[in-house]
């Protein structure tokens, strides 16, 4: 199998991740991580992570003819796909560093397997991806599941208060109206 990204991805400080009209900026703002699409509101590190070492560990076999139909494997942009090409979004992750680009991630479409004969179509047993303008590559992990909304790499942890350290919470609103919660002992 061929090694899909040959740059060390912790050197960056910077992921875009593009899926159609929509884009995420993920960044390293001093030590906090942060969804610059969302004010630097703060990123949920363990999704970050968990997804930075699944791209990282990508490999793949060479697909023979790839780069000549590309929309084929789901790796053109909308723009350029052919009309007759199956419907697909194509997913671009560009890591940065110091504002220059380390390398580039193009997840196109899933590969299924053959339909079992249950009339419940095939699951996806792999995915063509792409580095940059590199050989189209067959890989055996499927990554649809990637987050692709700002929403979904927000940490969405307020607080983290272990239980019995906590005996009363106020909080004030913008309006001047304020709420309590008292911990029940």
């Amino acid at each position: 199998p061929q090694k899909l990204v040959t740059f060390d991805v912790n050197s960056a400080d910077q992921l875009t991740i593009a899926a159609g009209a929509q884009t995420t900026v993920l960044a390293r703002a001093g030590e906090t991580l942060v969804v610059r699409s969302l004010w630097d509101y703060p990123a949920d590190f363990t999704t970050l992570a968990e997804q930075v070492r699944r791209l990282a560990g990508l490999e793949g076999l060479p697909v023979r003819g790839g780069e000549q139909a590309l929309a084929d494997f789901g790796l053109a942009p909308a723009s350029s796909a052919a009309s007759n090409a199956p419907a697909s979004e194509l997913i671009t992750v560009s890591f940065q560093a110091a504002g220059r680009e380390l390398g580039v991630v193009n997840l196109g479409n899933a590969r299924t397997g053959r339909d079992d004969g249950s009339g419940m179509g095939g699951y996806p047993n792999g995915q063509y991806v792409r580095a940059a303008t590199g050989p189209v590559l067959l890989a055996k992990e499927y990554l649809g599941s990637l987050p692709r909304k700002p929403q979904d790499w927000i940490s969405r942890n307020l607080v983290n208060v272990p239980r019995g350290e906590l005996e009363y919470l106020m909080v004030q609103a913008t309006n001047g109206a304020s709420y309590g919660l008292l911990a029940d002992t």
